[in-house]
Protein backbone atom coordinates (compact mmCIF):
# COMPACT_ATOMS: atom_id res chain seq x y z
CA UNK A 1 0.00 0.00 0.00
CA UNK A 2 1.27 3.66 -0.93
CA UNK A 3 0.51 6.42 0.88
CA UNK A 4 1.13 9.42 -1.01
CA UNK A 5 1.02 12.55 0.99
CA UNK A 6 0.17 15.67 -1.46
CA UNK A 7 -1.13 19.19 -1.34
CA UNK A 8 0.90 22.74 -2.51
CA UNK A 9 3.70 24.02 -2.09
CA UNK A 10 3.61 26.07 1.60
CA UNK A 11 0.63 24.21 2.33
CA UNK A 12 1.38 21.88 4.81
CA UNK A 13 2.17 18.90 2.88
CA UNK A 14 5.87 18.02 4.59
CA UNK A 15 4.69 18.00 8.08
CA UNK A 16 1.88 15.72 7.22
CA UNK A 17 4.46 13.71 5.57
CA UNK A 18 6.02 12.95 8.50
CA UNK A 19 2.76 12.48 10.60
CA UNK A 20 2.25 9.73 8.22
CA UNK A 21 5.84 8.30 8.46
CA UNK A 22 6.19 8.62 12.12
CA UNK A 23 2.81 6.41 12.34
CA UNK A 24 3.52 4.01 10.00
CA UNK A 25 7.27 3.66 11.49
CA UNK A 26 6.42 3.09 15.15
CA UNK A 27 3.72 0.55 14.59
CA UNK A 28 6.54 -1.59 12.27
CA UNK A 29 4.47 -1.22 8.73
CA UNK A 30 6.67 0.27 6.37
CA UNK A 31 8.77 3.21 5.84
CA UNK A 32 8.82 6.80 4.56
CA UNK A 33 10.90 7.16 0.98
CA UNK A 34 12.89 9.39 0.16
CA UNK A 35 12.36 12.79 -2.07
CA UNK A 36 12.43 12.19 -5.75
CA UNK A 37 10.85 14.88 -8.77
CA UNK A 38 7.46 13.88 -9.99
CA UNK A 39 9.19 12.24 -13.46
CA UNK A 40 11.22 10.31 -11.88
CA UNK A 41 8.21 8.20 -10.11
CA UNK A 42 7.81 5.70 -12.41
CA UNK A 43 11.24 4.46 -11.37
CA UNK A 44 10.54 4.77 -7.48
CA UNK A 45 7.62 2.59 -8.16
CA UNK A 46 9.90 0.16 -9.70
CA UNK A 47 12.16 0.24 -6.84
CA UNK A 48 9.51 -0.57 -4.46
CA UNK A 49 7.68 -3.70 -6.51
CA UNK A 50 9.02 -6.07 -3.83
CA UNK A 51 8.22 -3.85 -0.65
CA UNK A 52 5.45 -5.46 0.52
CA UNK A 53 5.23 -2.37 3.30
CA UNK A 54 3.13 0.72 3.68
CA UNK A 55 5.56 3.10 1.48
CA UNK A 56 5.26 6.37 2.34
CA UNK A 57 5.85 9.23 -0.30
CA UNK A 58 5.56 13.25 -0.44
CA UNK A 59 4.34 14.53 -3.99
CA UNK A 60 2.96 18.00 -4.82
CA UNK A 61 2.03 16.53 -8.35
CA UNK A 62 -0.97 14.00 -9.17
CA UNK A 63 1.02 12.19 -11.29
CA UNK A 64 -0.58 9.46 -14.01
CA UNK A 65 1.21 6.66 -12.07
CA UNK A 66 -0.57 8.17 -8.76
CA UNK A 67 -3.59 8.51 -10.73
CA UNK A 68 -3.50 4.66 -11.44
CA UNK A 69 -2.42 3.32 -8.02
CA UNK A 70 -5.29 5.18 -6.87
CA UNK A 71 -8.01 3.74 -9.31
CA UNK A 72 -6.44 0.31 -8.30
CA UNK A 73 -7.03 1.05 -4.63
CA UNK A 74 -3.60 1.09 -4.00
CA UNK A 75 -2.88 4.21 -2.41
CA UNK A 76 -4.33 6.52 0.27
CA UNK A 77 -3.88 10.27 -0.34
CA UNK A 78 -3.36 12.46 2.49
CA UNK A 79 -3.80 16.28 1.40
CA UNK A 80 -3.69 19.53 2.92
CA UNK A 81 -4.39 22.82 1.72
CA UNK A 82 -4.07 26.73 2.57
CA UNK A 83 -5.33 30.01 2.35
CA UNK A 84 -3.60 30.68 -1.17
CA UNK A 85 -3.30 34.55 -0.38
CA UNK A 86 -0.72 33.01 2.53
CA UNK A 87 0.90 30.95 -0.03
CA UNK A 88 1.47 33.65 -2.21
CA UNK A 89 3.33 35.52 0.62
CA UNK A 90 5.44 32.42 1.64
CA UNK A 91 6.89 31.70 -1.64
CA UNK A 92 7.12 35.54 -2.00
CA UNK A 93 9.64 35.84 1.26
CA UNK A 94 11.20 32.77 0.30
CA UNK A 95 11.68 34.05 -3.53
CA UNK A 96 10.33 31.61 -5.33
CA UNK A 97 7.61 33.60 -6.56
CA UNK A 98 8.29 37.09 -7.73
CA UNK A 99 5.76 39.89 -6.32
CA UNK A 100 4.16 41.06 -9.20
CA UNK A 101 0.45 40.52 -10.27
CA UNK A 102 0.94 38.67 -13.52
CA UNK A 103 3.06 36.13 -11.38
CA UNK A 104 0.59 36.40 -8.42
CA UNK A 105 -2.13 35.92 -10.68
CA UNK A 106 -0.70 32.69 -13.00
CA UNK A 107 0.18 30.99 -9.23
CA UNK A 108 -3.04 31.82 -7.92
CA UNK A 109 -4.52 29.33 -11.42
CA UNK A 110 -2.00 26.81 -10.55
CA UNK A 111 -3.05 26.24 -7.51
CA UNK A 112 -6.59 25.98 -7.87
CA UNK A 113 -6.03 23.81 -10.84
CA UNK A 114 -3.50 21.26 -8.56
CA UNK A 115 -6.50 21.71 -5.90
CA UNK A 116 -9.16 20.99 -8.11
CA UNK A 117 -7.40 18.13 -9.70
CA UNK A 118 -6.42 16.21 -6.42
CA UNK A 119 -9.93 16.85 -5.19
CA UNK A 120 -11.47 14.56 -7.97
CA UNK A 121 -11.06 11.87 -5.59
CA UNK A 122 -11.84 13.38 -2.18
CA UNK A 123 -13.94 10.44 -1.62
CA UNK A 124 -10.67 8.55 -1.36
CA UNK A 125 -8.62 10.89 0.13
CA UNK A 126 -8.03 12.85 4.15
CA UNK A 127 -8.16 16.41 3.38
CA UNK A 128 -7.35 18.92 6.37
CA UNK A 129 -7.09 22.36 6.47
CA UNK A 130 -3.41 24.21 7.34
CA UNK A 131 -4.83 26.13 9.36
CA UNK A 132 -6.77 23.87 11.20
CA UNK A 133 -4.15 21.71 11.91
CA UNK A 134 -0.14 23.52 11.97
CA UNK A 135 -0.90 24.57 16.50
CA UNK A 136 -2.69 21.27 16.96
CA UNK A 137 -0.55 18.57 15.70
CA UNK A 138 -2.07 16.02 18.15
CA UNK A 139 -5.14 16.06 16.93
CA UNK A 140 -3.74 15.84 13.31
CA UNK A 141 -1.82 12.87 14.46
CA UNK A 142 -5.12 11.17 15.51
CA UNK A 143 -7.19 12.27 12.58
CA UNK A 144 -4.77 10.61 10.26
CA UNK A 145 -4.36 7.37 12.54
CA UNK A 146 -8.00 6.79 12.13
CA UNK A 147 -8.30 7.95 8.67
CA UNK A 148 -5.28 4.79 8.32
CA UNK A 149 -6.97 2.14 10.22
CA UNK A 150 -4.37 2.53 12.49
CA UNK A 151 -4.38 2.00 15.83
CA UNK A 152 -2.68 4.33 18.26
CA UNK A 153 -2.55 4.85 22.09
CA UNK A 154 -2.83 8.12 23.80
CA UNK A 155 1.20 7.81 24.57
CA UNK A 156 1.75 6.65 20.95
CA UNK A 157 -0.12 10.07 19.88
CA UNK A 158 2.06 12.26 22.37
CA UNK A 159 5.28 10.72 21.70
CA UNK A 160 4.71 11.71 17.95
CA UNK A 161 3.46 15.15 18.25
CA UNK A 162 5.99 16.23 20.53
CA UNK A 163 8.80 15.22 18.14
CA UNK A 164 7.07 17.11 15.29
CA UNK A 165 6.03 20.09 17.87
CA UNK A 166 7.56 23.36 16.33
CA UNK A 167 10.01 23.76 19.14
CA UNK A 168 11.25 20.14 18.76
CA UNK A 169 11.52 20.90 14.90
CA UNK A 170 13.55 24.05 15.65
CA UNK A 171 15.86 22.23 18.02
CA UNK A 172 16.90 19.60 15.29
CA UNK A 173 16.87 21.54 12.21
CA UNK A 174 20.66 22.03 11.82
CA UNK A 175 21.50 18.53 12.45
CA UNK A 176 20.46 16.39 9.10
CA UNK A 177 20.84 19.43 6.18
CA UNK A 178 21.56 17.99 3.30
CA UNK A 179 21.98 20.53 0.00
CA UNK A 180 20.16 19.37 -3.19
CA UNK A 181 18.62 20.68 -6.42
CA UNK A 182 19.02 23.80 -4.48
CA UNK A 183 17.62 23.31 -1.80
CA UNK A 184 18.85 22.67 1.88
CA UNK A 185 16.80 20.14 3.90
CA UNK A 186 16.96 17.39 5.93
CA UNK A 187 17.02 14.41 3.93
CA UNK A 188 15.23 12.04 6.17
CA UNK A 189 12.06 14.18 7.56
CA UNK A 190 12.24 17.04 4.45
CA UNK A 191 12.02 19.59 6.25
CA UNK A 192 14.01 22.51 5.84
CA UNK A 193 14.26 26.14 7.93
CA UNK A 194 11.98 27.62 5.59
CA UNK A 195 9.00 25.33 7.23
CA UNK A 196 9.82 25.95 10.64
CA UNK A 197 9.91 29.63 10.36
CA UNK A 198 6.19 30.42 11.19
CA UNK A 199 2.66 30.13 11.38
CA UNK A 200 1.04 32.78 11.25
CA UNK A 201 -2.64 32.97 9.64
CA UNK A 202 -3.75 35.67 7.01
CA UNK A 203 -0.20 37.10 6.63
CA UNK A 204 -1.12 38.30 3.55
CA UNK A 205 -2.75 41.49 4.96
CA UNK A 206 0.16 43.00 6.38
CA UNK A 207 2.60 41.49 3.40
CA UNK A 208 0.52 42.11 0.35
CA UNK A 209 -1.12 45.35 -1.09
CA UNK A 210 -4.80 45.57 -1.77
CA UNK A 211 -4.15 45.14 -5.71
CA UNK A 212 -2.42 42.28 -5.08
CA UNK A 213 -4.84 40.87 -2.77
CA UNK A 214 -7.73 41.72 -5.73
CA UNK A 215 -5.90 39.74 -7.69
CA UNK A 216 -5.93 36.70 -6.00
CA UNK A 217 -9.54 36.73 -4.98
CA UNK A 218 -10.99 37.84 -8.12
CA UNK A 219 -9.61 34.46 -8.98
CA UNK A 220 -10.01 32.40 -5.59
CA UNK A 221 -13.13 33.65 -4.68
CA UNK A 222 -15.24 30.68 -4.93
CA UNK A 223 -12.91 28.64 -4.02
CA UNK A 224 -11.99 30.56 -0.95
CA UNK A 225 -15.61 30.70 0.52
CA UNK A 226 -16.25 27.23 -0.63
CA UNK A 227 -13.55 26.36 2.32
CA UNK A 228 -14.37 28.89 5.07
CA UNK A 229 -12.19 31.79 4.19
CA UNK A 230 -13.15 35.11 4.23
CA UNK A 231 -12.78 37.30 1.57
CA UNK A 232 -10.43 40.62 2.27
CA UNK A 233 -12.41 42.61 -0.41
CA UNK A 234 -15.44 43.98 1.16
CA UNK A 235 -13.26 45.46 3.72
CA UNK A 236 -11.91 47.96 1.12
CA UNK A 237 -13.63 50.66 -1.21
CA UNK A 238 -12.98 47.96 -4.41
CA UNK A 239 -15.78 45.87 -5.13
CA UNK A 240 -15.33 42.49 -7.06
CA UNK A 241 -18.31 42.03 -9.90
CA UNK A 242 -19.45 38.40 -11.16
CA UNK A 243 -22.35 40.40 -12.61
CA UNK A 244 -22.34 40.37 -16.48
CA UNK A 245 -22.19 44.04 -17.11
CA UNK A 246 -21.72 45.26 -13.44
CA UNK A 247 -24.99 45.16 -12.92
CA UNK A 248 -23.77 44.66 -9.07
CA UNK A 249 -21.82 47.42 -8.94
CA UNK A 250 -24.23 49.69 -10.56
CA UNK A 251 -26.83 48.96 -8.44
CA UNK A 252 -24.75 49.64 -5.29
CA UNK A 253 -23.60 53.11 -6.47
CA UNK A 254 -27.54 54.38 -7.38
CA UNK A 255 -28.45 52.84 -3.62
CA UNK A 256 -25.65 55.01 -1.74
CA UNK A 257 -22.93 52.16 -1.93
CA UNK A 258 -24.90 50.95 1.09
CA UNK A 259 -23.26 48.18 3.29
CA UNK A 260 -26.91 46.64 4.01
CA UNK A 261 -29.94 45.75 2.09
CA UNK A 262 -32.28 43.20 0.61
CA UNK A 263 -31.26 42.18 -3.09
CA UNK A 264 -34.00 39.66 -4.71
CA UNK A 265 -32.38 37.62 -7.83
CA UNK A 266 -35.21 35.98 -9.85
CA UNK A 267 -33.72 33.56 -12.18
CA UNK A 268 -30.35 32.93 -10.20
CA UNK A 269 -28.99 29.34 -11.99
CA UNK A 270 -26.07 28.75 -9.60
CA UNK A 271 -25.65 31.50 -7.54
CA UNK A 272 -22.05 32.62 -8.86
CA UNK A 273 -21.76 32.52 -12.69
CA UNK A 274 -23.14 36.12 -13.77
CA UNK A 275 -24.89 36.88 -10.42
CA UNK A 276 -26.07 40.34 -9.74
CA UNK A 277 -26.86 39.15 -6.16
CA UNK A 278 -23.04 37.42 -5.09
CA UNK A 279 -21.02 40.56 -4.26
CA UNK A 280 -23.76 42.57 -2.87
CA UNK A 281 -24.11 39.48 -0.20
CA UNK A 282 -19.96 39.17 0.57
CA UNK A 283 -20.71 43.34 1.47
CA UNK A 284 -23.28 42.55 4.11
CA UNK A 285 -26.67 42.19 2.25
CA UNK A 286 -29.39 39.55 2.89
CA UNK A 287 -30.40 38.09 -0.60
CA UNK A 288 -33.03 35.66 -1.86
CA UNK A 289 -32.08 33.56 -4.75
CA UNK A 290 -34.76 31.97 -7.12
CA UNK A 291 -33.82 29.59 -9.36
CA UNK A 292 -36.56 27.14 -11.14
CA UNK A 293 -33.99 24.67 -12.69
CA UNK A 294 -34.05 21.55 -10.00
CA UNK A 295 -30.82 20.27 -10.75
CA UNK A 296 -29.09 23.64 -10.38
CA UNK A 297 -31.30 24.73 -7.48
CA UNK A 298 -28.55 21.90 -5.83
CA UNK A 299 -25.86 23.89 -7.31
CA UNK A 300 -27.40 27.16 -5.59
CA UNK A 301 -27.82 25.75 -2.51
CA UNK A 302 -24.14 24.84 -2.23
CA UNK A 303 -22.73 27.98 -3.68
CA UNK A 304 -24.97 30.75 -1.42
CA UNK A 305 -25.63 29.10 2.05
CA UNK A 306 -26.09 31.98 3.48
CA UNK A 307 -28.86 33.19 0.92
CA UNK A 308 -32.88 32.36 1.41
CA UNK A 309 -32.74 30.04 -1.75
CA UNK A 310 -36.02 29.16 -3.56
CA UNK A 311 -36.57 26.15 -5.88
CA UNK A 312 -39.65 27.94 -8.21
CA UNK A 313 -40.49 29.27 -11.53
CA UNK A 314 -41.89 32.92 -10.71
CA UNK A 315 -45.14 33.44 -12.88
CA UNK A 316 -47.78 36.00 -13.10
CA UNK A 317 -51.01 34.50 -11.84
CA UNK A 318 -51.66 33.30 -8.41
CA UNK A 319 -53.42 30.43 -9.69
CA UNK A 320 -50.58 28.64 -11.99
CA UNK A 321 -48.84 26.40 -9.62
CA UNK A 322 -46.36 24.47 -12.01
CA UNK A 323 -44.95 25.49 -15.15
CA UNK A 324 -43.38 23.57 -17.77
CA UNK A 325 -39.56 24.86 -17.91
CA UNK A 326 -37.08 24.42 -20.61
CA UNK A 327 -33.43 23.42 -19.37
CA UNK A 328 -30.88 23.49 -22.06
CA UNK A 329 -27.26 22.61 -21.25
CA UNK A 330 -25.48 25.96 -20.75
CA UNK A 331 -28.36 27.01 -17.93
CA UNK A 332 -28.10 30.79 -18.57
CA UNK A 333 -30.46 30.12 -21.32
CA UNK A 334 -33.26 28.11 -19.85
CA UNK A 335 -36.91 28.93 -19.32
CA UNK A 336 -40.36 28.81 -19.16
CA UNK A 337 -40.01 30.89 -22.31
CA UNK A 338 -38.07 29.36 -24.73
CA UNK A 339 -36.54 30.62 -28.01
CA UNK A 340 -34.78 27.72 -29.62
CA UNK A 341 -33.79 29.71 -32.86
CA UNK A 342 -32.36 31.95 -30.50
CA UNK A 343 -30.77 29.67 -28.78
CA UNK A 344 -29.23 27.67 -31.24
CA UNK A 345 -27.58 30.83 -33.19
CA UNK A 346 -25.46 31.08 -29.34
CA UNK A 347 -24.29 27.39 -28.92
CA UNK A 348 -23.49 28.07 -32.34
CA UNK A 349 -21.27 31.12 -31.59
CA UNK A 350 -19.62 29.37 -28.63
CA UNK A 351 -19.28 26.49 -30.67
CA UNK A 352 -21.25 24.06 -28.68
CA UNK A 353 -23.71 21.11 -30.01
CA UNK A 354 -26.90 22.40 -29.62
CA UNK A 355 -29.17 19.80 -27.66
CA UNK A 356 -33.12 19.91 -27.56
CA UNK A 357 -34.01 21.65 -23.84
CA UNK A 358 -34.64 19.19 -21.43
CA UNK A 359 -38.93 19.98 -20.54
CA UNK A 360 -39.66 19.45 -16.90
CA UNK A 361 -42.45 20.86 -14.94
CA UNK A 362 -42.02 22.56 -12.28
CA UNK A 363 -43.58 24.42 -9.38
CA UNK A 364 -44.71 27.95 -9.74
CA UNK A 365 -45.51 30.91 -7.75
CA UNK A 366 -45.73 34.45 -7.91
CA UNK A 367 -43.46 37.62 -6.22
CA UNK A 368 -46.75 38.89 -4.13
CA UNK A 369 -47.38 35.29 -2.77
CA UNK A 370 -43.65 34.48 -2.45
CA UNK A 371 -43.30 37.70 -0.09
CA UNK A 372 -46.16 37.38 1.30
CA UNK A 373 -44.87 33.93 2.39
CA UNK A 374 -41.33 35.21 3.18
CA UNK A 375 -43.00 38.64 5.37
CA UNK A 376 -41.05 40.49 2.91
CA UNK A 377 -42.43 44.17 2.52
CA UNK A 378 -38.72 46.23 1.41
CA UNK A 379 -36.72 45.09 -1.13
CA UNK A 380 -33.43 47.19 -2.52
CA UNK A 381 -32.91 45.40 -5.61
CA UNK A 382 -34.69 43.05 -7.86
CA UNK A 383 -33.03 41.72 -10.55
CA UNK A 384 -35.22 39.75 -12.97
CA UNK A 385 -33.72 38.01 -15.85
CA UNK A 386 -35.72 34.77 -16.53
CA UNK A 387 -35.31 34.71 -20.62
CA UNK A 388 -38.34 36.61 -21.93
CA UNK A 389 -40.66 35.91 -19.34
CA UNK A 390 -39.89 39.17 -17.62
CA UNK A 391 -43.28 40.75 -17.98
CA UNK A 392 -45.15 37.57 -16.51
CA UNK A 393 -42.38 38.11 -13.60
CA UNK A 394 -43.74 41.22 -13.34
CA UNK A 395 -47.50 41.00 -13.52
CA UNK A 396 -47.40 38.54 -10.15
CA UNK A 397 -46.00 41.15 -7.90
CA UNK A 398 -48.38 44.16 -6.16
CA UNK A 399 -46.17 47.02 -5.78
CA UNK A 400 -48.13 48.27 -3.58
CA UNK A 401 -47.69 45.74 -0.99
CA UNK A 402 -44.06 45.19 -1.69
CA UNK A 403 -41.71 48.84 -1.70
CA UNK A 404 -39.01 47.88 -4.29
CA UNK A 405 -36.17 50.63 -4.25
CA UNK A 406 -34.61 49.35 -7.84
CA UNK A 407 -35.62 47.21 -10.64
CA UNK A 408 -32.48 45.47 -13.11
CA UNK A 409 -34.80 43.54 -15.54
CA UNK A 410 -33.26 41.91 -19.24
CA UNK A 411 -34.68 42.97 -22.19
CA UNK A 412 -33.07 41.40 -24.95
CA UNK A 413 -35.02 43.17 -28.22
CA UNK A 414 -37.19 46.55 -28.64
CA UNK A 415 -39.82 44.23 -28.16
CA UNK A 416 -39.50 43.38 -24.53
CA UNK A 417 -38.25 46.78 -23.63
CA UNK A 418 -41.27 48.36 -25.21
CA UNK A 419 -43.37 45.96 -22.92
CA UNK A 420 -41.20 46.99 -20.18
CA UNK A 421 -41.75 51.16 -20.66
CA UNK A 422 -45.45 50.60 -20.63
CA UNK A 423 -45.74 48.81 -17.61
CA UNK A 424 -43.58 51.23 -15.50
CA UNK A 425 -45.74 54.22 -16.96
CA UNK A 426 -48.32 52.66 -14.99
CA UNK A 427 -46.05 52.85 -11.79
CA UNK A 428 -45.31 56.53 -11.74
CA UNK A 429 -43.33 56.51 -8.80
CA UNK A 430 -40.17 54.62 -10.81
CA UNK A 431 -38.06 56.64 -13.08
CA UNK A 432 -36.06 54.63 -16.00
CA UNK A 433 -32.49 55.44 -15.37
CA UNK A 434 -30.26 54.19 -17.60
CA UNK A 435 -29.10 50.91 -19.00
CA UNK A 436 -26.12 48.80 -19.56
CA UNK A 437 -26.52 46.79 -22.95
CA UNK A 438 -29.27 44.80 -22.43
CA UNK A 439 -30.63 45.48 -18.77
CA UNK A 440 -32.71 48.62 -17.93
CA UNK A 441 -32.57 50.24 -14.46
CA UNK A 442 -35.85 51.65 -12.82
CA UNK A 443 -35.12 53.65 -9.60
CA UNK A 444 -38.35 54.98 -7.33
CA UNK A 445 -37.84 58.77 -7.66
CA UNK A 446 -37.23 58.92 -4.33
CA UNK A 447 -34.22 57.33 -4.13
CA UNK A 448 -32.71 59.33 -7.10
CA UNK A 449 -30.09 61.34 -5.09
CA UNK A 450 -27.86 63.98 -6.47
CA UNK A 451 -24.79 62.47 -4.57
CA UNK A 452 -25.19 58.77 -6.41
CA UNK A 453 -25.94 60.27 -9.87
CA UNK A 454 -22.45 62.40 -9.83
CA UNK A 455 -20.26 59.34 -8.38
CA UNK A 456 -21.62 56.96 -10.67
CA UNK A 457 -18.21 55.19 -12.16
CA UNK A 458 -16.53 52.20 -12.39
CA UNK A 459 -12.83 53.27 -11.25
CA UNK A 460 -13.34 50.76 -7.81
CA UNK A 461 -14.65 47.93 -10.55
CA UNK A 462 -12.70 44.70 -10.44
CA UNK A 463 -13.69 41.99 -12.90
CA UNK A 464 -14.09 38.81 -11.35
CA UNK A 465 -13.17 35.17 -13.03
CA UNK A 466 -16.60 33.81 -13.68
CA UNK A 467 -17.23 29.67 -13.44
CA UNK A 468 -19.71 27.62 -14.65
CA UNK A 469 -20.62 24.26 -13.16
CA UNK A 470 -20.21 22.65 -16.19
CA UNK A 471 -16.43 23.69 -16.72
CA UNK A 472 -14.91 26.15 -18.78
CA UNK A 473 -16.65 25.80 -22.61
CA UNK A 474 -19.98 26.76 -21.13
CA UNK A 475 -18.41 29.99 -19.17
CA UNK A 476 -20.11 33.73 -20.67
CA UNK A 477 -17.61 36.23 -19.47
CA UNK A 478 -18.62 39.41 -18.29
CA UNK A 479 -18.35 42.33 -20.61
CA UNK A 480 -16.96 45.76 -20.09
CA UNK A 481 -18.96 47.79 -17.54
CA UNK A 482 -20.78 51.04 -19.40
CA UNK A 483 -23.76 52.70 -17.92
CA UNK A 484 -25.72 55.17 -20.66
CA UNK A 485 -27.81 57.33 -18.49
CA UNK A 486 -31.60 57.81 -19.66
CA UNK A 487 -32.40 61.91 -20.76
CA UNK A 488 -34.64 61.59 -17.70
CA UNK A 489 -31.37 61.67 -15.73
CA UNK A 490 -29.11 63.62 -18.08
CA UNK A 491 -32.11 66.34 -17.54
CA UNK A 492 -31.59 65.90 -13.87
CA UNK A 493 -27.99 66.22 -14.18
CA UNK A 494 -27.85 69.33 -16.13
CA UNK A 495 -30.70 70.82 -13.72
CA UNK A 496 -28.88 70.19 -10.89
CA UNK A 497 -25.82 71.80 -12.53
CA UNK A 498 -23.44 68.40 -11.84
CA UNK A 499 -21.79 67.67 -15.37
Amino acid sequence: MWIICAGSKRSGSTLQYNIVSRIVELKGLGRRLPHAKPEDFPSVIEKQKDNNGIKVFKSHTLTKEIEELIKRSEARIVYCYRDVRDVVVSLIKRNWLNKDLKSISGFTESYLSDYNMWATYHKKMYISKYEDFYNDIKSEVSRIAVYLNIDLVPEEINQISAELSFENLQTEADKNFIEKDKYTFDRNTLLHKNHIQGRIHNQYIENLSLNEILGIEKIAYKWLLSLDYTLYWPLSNQFISLSQHADDYIAWQLLNKSSKGIVVEVGAFDGVHLSNSFALEQIGWSSICIEPNPEMFKQLERNRPASININNAIVGDKNINEIEFFAEEIGVLSGCNYDADDVKKRYENRGLEYKEPDKINVAATTLTTLFKKLNVNTIDVLSIDVEGFEIEVLKGLNLNSVDVKLFIIEANDDVYKTQLFKFFKGHSEYLYVGNNYQNLFFLKKKHLLKRNIRSLDFKNYVKAKQYHPKGAAYVIDSNRPSFTESNAVLKFKKYLGIF
